[in-house]
């Protein structure tokens, strides 16, 4: 195995951790369920290498994607680090991305690519957008998606999202539609939209060759194709990674595993770790057999460690879960599965939020239990759903945080109004906000403003705001001269800002910010999410400001750019960084980003348990995550039998990764009738009943069911 990095195991380490971390030369193929202390060790095996001398330069540690790594940044950003020796941190997308740019003079000459500028790389909210420029007139003059009863940024994105897999499996991104087709069993209908995604793709492939804009798909496929093979790049990346920890690579692609598995052979040590029974971003193209085969093969030694604890009866309850779904699981646990799980039901859906606020106020002024030991976790959380959980927490003293990355930046309150305040600012445009939309802006940014004073304010400020002192004296009485005082500081800095030059939007949206919106007086002063909504937008207008130079286009004015996010075409930033769980508070997620963040906690509730969402698909009729997968026979065709299997199986894993990231008590909270008013008793539901069933059985009691 090599010489060890330390001698013992002084820190209480088992015997599989205690190995990994003193793991030597060569790669070591490392598995187990989530709760097994994989991460855990191999954070305190990167301390260790780093403790030792290594250069941090030449330490790699690669994630599927940036919130993996939060453990590992977490560790690099403490004082135990090294100054100038930090380790580096790699996603696929980044190494491509890096690697594409740094040798793109003889990429772009070996492809055909534009020469004389620099190459435009692409995010997912930009492709999306410059892909609407591109395909758009299709849709007019050609009739393309006439059929598709989807917005225009589902449609862009759908079709982005299987030119990605086509480079991430591995095979041409002109035969998507003839893949799609030959799987396809239904009505004729369909042939013709997976005929209008080729389309759509074609054209945005050609457009990306001409002008040297690279999307992901493209970024990715020129990198495998003419910088991977080159000896200096291989050389340079070798060195890159000399010590290598590869996390939750079953949430990684084929041509990742493919990559990173040829980085192995090259190490002098490396680590590649692989979660049993996950795999949830296989909708966008994660492959765990493919994990399992390559990366597992260039590895020396193997290990697979074990979770430790007193877990007997949450094994049994997972192990309950994978029989009620339809796998087999040999013999079961005879511990309770029970043990820890409790039923909260209720008739109405209110009712039910009620009765989980109580639950979770007990947990935290009756129990002692941190705010963030509790995960509120549901398969889809909607604006309303959020909103009635945290107003039912947040009136008992307890705070809340959020974490849902498929939210657009236009539902979030604080960027309507930015985007008024720009409209405000900005007379020359034409376009005159609303009452309403000047009221949202007032009541939103002034602390202490009730909705009926900012309407009052609002009706005299529809095309300018007008000074306080201007108002007749009753109006200015009911309003208060300290929160006139507030309007005031906003209004003169709209004034200021109108005698000078306009600039960029993204530099207006970071100004008023930070001189206004953010001090004391206002709303947003203190708040983190609000900030962290901020900034996403400023990413988004300077990326697309960015973007919108580099290409030969005349479209870039401000004015598009917020047309565009206002409808969805742009402002499709995630607020899902790693910093959002740092907050503090409750936190309320949908199911799968909890999952993803890799998150373990004392108490978990599943909200609205009872909803069909725990185990449906996402409709996506101009995509198909697993016919366009590596584990796919091209030309097979997908039939219920693999809807149903595929359902059973992301549904087992889903619940399966929840139950092992909890350590305390999980509640099933659900209601006779639904958020939209539908009696329901979803899968999940049901699934549980036959475990009381079968356990009432096993222990020869009657049970009125569930």
């Amino acid at each position: 195995m090599g010489q060890a990095l330390v001698e013992g195991d002084e820190m209480g380490w088992s015997e599989g951790q205690t190995r990994l971390i003193e793991h030597g030369r060569g790669g070591l193929w490392v598995r187990g369920v989530a709760g097994a202390g994989k991460t855990t060790a191999a954070v305190e095996r990167v301390r260790r290498l780093l403790g030792r001398g290594v250069a941090g330069h030449t330490v790699m540690i690669c994630t599927p994607q940036r919130l993996l790594s939060r453990p590992y940044r977490g560790f690099v950003g403490g004082a135990e680090r090294v100054m100038g020796s930090d380790p580096q941190f790699m996603t696929f997308g980044r190494l491509t991305q890096y690697g594409v740019g740094l040798y793109w003079p003889w990429v772009a000459e070996a492809a055909g690519l534009p020469t004389g500028v620099q190459p435009t790389f692409l995010d997912a909210e930009s492709a999306q957008w410059l892909m609407g420029l591109v395909v758009a007139p299709q849709m007019a003059q050609a009739g393309i998606f006439q059929t598709v009863k989807l917005p225009r940024a589902r449609i862009y994105g759908q079709v982005l999202d299987n030119m990605n897999k086509a480079a991430l499996v591995g095979f041409d991104v002109h035969t998507i539609g003839e893949r799609l087709s030959r799987a396809w069993s239904g009505e004729v209908s369909q042939l013709r939209m997976y005929e209008d995604v080729q389309t759509a793709a074609d054209l945005f492939r050609a457009y990306c060759l001409e002008t040297g804009a690279l999307d992901y798909s493209l970024t990715v496929e020129l990198f495998l194709r003419h910088v991977w093979p080159l000896p200096a790049a291989r050389a340079h990346f070798e060195a890159m990674a000399r010590h290598m920890i590869y996390d939750n690579c079953e949430e990684d692609a084929p041509a990742a595993h493919h990559v990173f598995a040829e980085l192995v052979g090259t190490c002098e040590s490396a680590v590649v770790m692989l979660d049993d029974e996950a795999n949830y971003r296989r909708f966008l193209g994660a492959d765990e057999q493919s994990a399992a085969g390559v990366l597992a093969e260039a590895c020396d030694e193997s290990l697979v460690l074990e979770p430790y604890g007193d877990v007997e009866a949450r094994r049994a309850l997972v192990g309950h879960f994978a029989v009620s779904f339809g796998f087999e699981r040999g013999e079961l646990p005879e511990a309770d599965p029970f043990v820890g799980v409790e039923r909260l039901s209720a008739r109405l859906f209110p009712d039910m939020l009620d009765r989980v606020a109580e639950r979770v106020a007990a947990w935290v002024k009756d129990d002692g239990v941190p705010v963030n030991e509790i995960a509120l976790v549901s398969p889809y959380v909607s604006d309303g759903l959020l909103f009635a959980m945290r107003y039912r927490l947040e009136r008992m003293g307890i705070e809340t945080r959020s974490l849902r990355p498929s939210r657009m930046l236009r539902q979030e309150p604080v960027v309507r109004c930015l985007v008024t305040l720009a409209y405000l600012a900005h007379p020359a445009w034409g376009i005159v906000p609303t009452v309403e939309d000047i009221g949202h802006v007032l009541v939103t940014v002034i602390e202490g403003l009730d909705p009926v004073r900012a309407a009052l304010l609002a009706s005299v400020s529809r095309k300018r705001f007008s000074p306080f002192e201007t108002l007749v004296a009753a109006m200015q009485e009911r309003v208060t001269l300290a929160l006139g005082e507030r309007y005031e500081r906003l209004r003169r800095w709209v004034e200021a800002y109108q005698q000078g030059e306009p600039i960029a939007l993204d530099h207006f949206f970071s100004r008023v910010y930070a001189e206004v919106l953010s001090r004391r007086g206002f709303r947003m002063h203190g708040d983190f999410e609000m900030a962290q909504a901020v900034a996403a937008l400023v990413d988004s207008a300077a990326s697309y400001r960015l973007m919108m130079a580099a290409l030969p286009m005349e479209v870039d004015s401000a004015v598009l750019y917020l047309e565009g996010l206002s409808s969805g075409l742009l402002g499709q930033r995630s607020l899902s960084e790693p910093d959002v769980l740092e907050g503090a508070g409750v936190l309320i997620a949908p199911a799968y980003t909890f999952l993803m963040a890799n998150q373990f906690v004392t108490h978990q509730v599943w909200l609205d348990a009872g909803s069909g969402g725990w185990t449906e698909r996402l409709a996506q009729p101009l995509a198909h995550p697993y016919v366009l997968s590596a584990q796919w026979e091209d030309g097979r065709v997908w039939t219920g039998i693999d809807e149903g299997l595929s359902a059973a199986q992301g549904a087992y894993r889903l619940i399966a990764g929840l139950l092992r990231r909890c350590r305390g008590t999980v509640v099933l909270a659900s209601s006779e009738y639904g958020e939209q008013g539908m009696p329901q008793q979803g899968v999940l539901l049901n699934a549980f009943g036959r475990i009381v069933r079968r356990v009432a059985k096993r222990e020869g009691r009657k049970t009125d069911g569930v």
